[in-house]
């Protein structure tokens, strides 16, 4: 699920997981909307004041999981983005899925 490859002339080496987040795009119906801008600095999410689901909220926590493999491994810059996403795991809210 990660390509390597290799810019000899460049003397360069590039990661890529393209391949693995697609599967977890297929995986968790997601329906991207792609972004340059990163998620502002002083974003917060609002509370989810409902009484959690809890199929929602396993599948919640798998696609997080699932995204902070991706930061380890080769997006670094998703970072951010993902930790708020995280703390929403106790709780999450289908307005953030």
């Amino acid at each position: 699920m990660v390509s390597i490859s290799c810019d000899c002339k460049n003397q360069k080496t590039f990661i890529n997981q393209c391949e693995y987040l697609e599967k977890v795009l297929v995986c968790f119906n997601i329906v991207t909307n792609p972004t340059h801008t990163p998620l502002p600095s002083e974003f917060s999410f609002k509370s989810n004041k409902k009484q959690y689901n809890p199929r929602f909220r396993q599948k919640y926590q798998q696609l997080v999981s699932s995204l902070i493999y991706l930061i380890i491994g080769s997006r670094p810059d998703i970072g951010f983005t993902v930790v708020k996403l995280a703390q929403q795991m106790e709780n999450p809210s289908n307005d953030y899925y």
